[in-house]
C-alpha cells in the first residue's frame, strides 16, 4: 500500500476492489460467486496485513496457517491425501491415546524442525521436547536444583509412560546455543566470560543460566580437540554442536528409567546433527564416535 493510501480505510479498497471484480465477470457469468468471493477475501487479508504492526501481523499469519490446515483437513471441500488422514488419525489418537514411534530432544531452532526433518506426515508419530541447544543434564537425583527440569519431565514422560523405543537427541549446524556457550567459555580474543550475566533490571541472564549446562562439554572440547587454536570460529562451533549432541546422549542414559530399558534391548538412545544449510543429516556412531551422513539418495 503507498503512503498516500495508508491512512485510507480498508474497506474503501475492499468495496472498490469487489465493485472491480463483478465488474470484470464474462458476460456468459462462467466465474463463479465463490471465485469473486476468494479474490475479494485474498484482498481483504493482504491489505489488512498491509497496514498492521509487525507483532500483529505475524498473529495473522499463524492464523492463516491454522486456516489452512482447517480448511484442508476439516472442510467441506477437503480431500484426503493417499497417505494422510489427519482428521481419521486425530480422531483415532483421541479416542486410543498417542504412541509416538520415538522422543526427539532437539533445538528451538526454527530451521530445525524434527517434524520436517523426519517427514512427520500425521499427528502423533514423534513426541518432541525442544530447547536451547538440545542440552539434556545428567542424572543426580530427583530433588537436585538444576536447570532443565521441563526437558527431564517430557522424557521421563515419553519413556516410561508413552514407552517410545527410541530417544534421540538432534543438535544442528549454526546453532546460537552453542555460539553463546563458546562466547562465554571459549578462551579466544572474542570471548567473554561475562556474557550473558543476569540483569535483574532488564530481566536477562536466562540464557547464561542455560548455557552453563554446556560449560564443561565446552571446555572439555577446546582442550581435547587437536588444533583448536587454529580452527576457526564456525570450526569449532561445528565440533562443539556434535559433542554437545554427544554429551547429551551420555546424559540420557545417566537416567534410571532409561538405562534399566537400555538394558533390557527395548530402548536405543541416539544422536543425530542436522546441517541447516544443505538438509542433511549425519548420525552417531556409537562404535567410532563419529558423525556420518544417512544415504538419503540425494546427490546434493
Amino acid at each position: 500500500m503507498t503512503e498516500e493510501h495508508a491512512s485510507v480505510p480498508v474497506f474503501l479498497f475492499v468495496r472498490a476492489r469487489a465493485s472491480s471484480t463483478r465488474a470484470s465477470l464474462d458476460d456468459d457469468g462462467s466465474r463463479t460467486g465463490d471465485a469473486i468471493r476468494a479474490r475479494t477475501h485474498a484482498f481483504i487479508r493482504a491489505s489488512h496485513l498491509d497496514v498492521m504492526s509487525a507483532p500483529t501481523r505475524a498473529l495473522e499469519e499463524l492464523l492463516d496457517g491454522y486456516r489452512a490446515y482447517r480448511s484442508a483437513h476439516f472442510g467441506d471441500g477437503s480431500r484426503v491425501r493417499e497417505d494422510v488422514d489427519v482428521r481419521g488419525k486425530l480422531d483415532a489418537l483421541a479416542r486410543d491415546g498417542q504412541k509416538p514411534r520415538a522422543l526427539v530432544v532437539s533445538c528451538c531452532d526454527s530451521r530445525a524442525d524434527p517434524a520436517l526433518v523426519f517427514d512427520a506426515r500425521e499427528p502423533g508419530e514423534i513426541f518432541v521436547v525442544r530447547n536451547v541447544a538440545n542440552l539434556v543434564p545428567p542424572f543426580e537425583g530427583v530433588g537436585a536444583s538444576r536447570e532443565g527440569g521441563e526437558t527431564l519431565a517430557a522424557m521421563e514422560y515419553a519413556v516410561t509412560r508413552l514407552r517410545v523405543p527410541l530417544v534421540v537427541v538432534m543438535g544442528h549446524t549454526r546453532c546460537g546455543g552453542v555460539a553463546a556457550s563458546l562466547q562465554k567459555y571459549d578462551d579466544g580474543p572474542e570471548c567473554d566470560p561475562h556474557a550473558f550475566e543476569v540483569n535483574e533490571a532488564t530481566g536477562e541472564g536466562f540464557i547464561g543460566n542455560w548455557v552453563a549446562l554446556a560449560r564443561e562439554t565446552t571446555r572439555r572440547t577446546r582442550d581435547e580437540t587437536e588444533g583448536w587454536r587454529e580452527m576457526s570460529a564456525s570450526e569449532r562451533a561445528r565440533a562443539l554442536e556434535r559433542e554437545i549432541v554427544k554429551q547429551s546422549v551420555k546424559n540420557v542414559e545417566t537416567f534410571p528409567f532409561v538405562a534399566s530399558r537400555v538394558a533390557s534391548g527395548d530402548l536405543v538412545v541416539a544422536g543425530a546433527v542436522f546441517d541447516v544449510a544443505d538438509g542433511t543429516l549425519r548420525t552417531l556412531d556409537d562404535d567410532t564416535g563419529e558423525f556420518t551422513r544417512v544415504d538419503d539418495g540425494v546427490s546434493s
